[in-house]
């Protein structure tokens, strides 16, 4: 008998064995690991920390610089009570919008000629940033005394937004475990560890404003008041 019929039947037992080998090592594809996600809104009351006054002077004048002179002048004494009286820093006092512009006799239009200009207008804003709350009805009340003659807003603002964040964050965190507890245990399953923690949407703080009673110059005619804040996460979790 040659060798290759002596051995022969070997071969296909060599390859089934073989085979069965791969079988074994490759085994069983992983099951992917059960995982719980839910949604967690937290809501905080916050007191601002910062206002952003808006005082307007306006004047008219028989023509620009005449206008232009007497609105400077009145902005210019504004600006100086402030500063002044007050001691609201230069720096917390910007020049917002300046507007010059035309009045037109509109009695020459409708008869059929050409406009005419009979004066002009001068609108100058000045926009005032204090950290002080207690200051912005002082900064109402100086301003329209030295010739201020519009307040166009108060808006209350928070700039120191850590403190809140952390906390409306933590209940939303707290109020997703809640849920989250609860579909577990529906499922026979307990609760595990924390797999991922991600911000719904951003959070950011809506400056918000206030009515001024220009009847009630003379103390704080304005309140802060406080404003909510919230925060959405989603949080999944494992479960076993």
């Amino acid at each position: 008998m040659d060798q290759m019929a002596r051995w022969g039947w070997l071969i296909p037992t060599v390859a089934v064995v073989a085979l069965a080998a791969v079988v074994l090592l490759k085994g069983p594809a992983a099951a992917p690991s059960a995982a719980i996600t839910e949604l967690g809104t937290g809501t905080v009351q916050v007191a601002p920390d910062t206002a952003v006054i808006q005082l307007g002077v306006m004047s008219t004048g028989a023509n620009a610089q005449s206008a232009v002179t007497h609105n400077d002048t009145l902005m210019a004494a504004v600006e100086q009570a402030i500063e002044q009286h007050l001691g609201v820093p230069a720096s917390a006092l910007q020049t917002l919008n300046y507007n010059l512009y035309p009045q037109y006799n509109g009695q020459s239009k409708l008869a059929g000629g050409a406009p005419t200009i009979v004066g002009y207008t001068v609108s100058d804003t000045l926009q005032v940033t204090v950290s002080n709350l207690p200051l912005v009805g002082k900064v109402l009340s100086v301003g329209i005394a030295s010739g201020a003659n519009s307040v166009q807003n108060v808006q209350y603002e928070v700039l120191n937004q850590n403190a809140a964040l952390t906390k409306a964050e933590a209940q939303a965190i707290a109020q997703a475990k809640a849920e989250a507890q609860t579909a577990a245990s529906a499922m026979g399953k307990t609760l595990g560890s924390v797999l991922s923690v991600e911000d719904v949407a951003p959070t950011t703080f809506a400056p918000y404003g206030a009515q001024y009673n220009a009847m009630a110059n003379a103390g704080s005619p304005v309140q802060s008041g406080s404003q909510p804040v919230s925060v959405t996460v989603k949080v999944v979790w494992s479960v076993r």
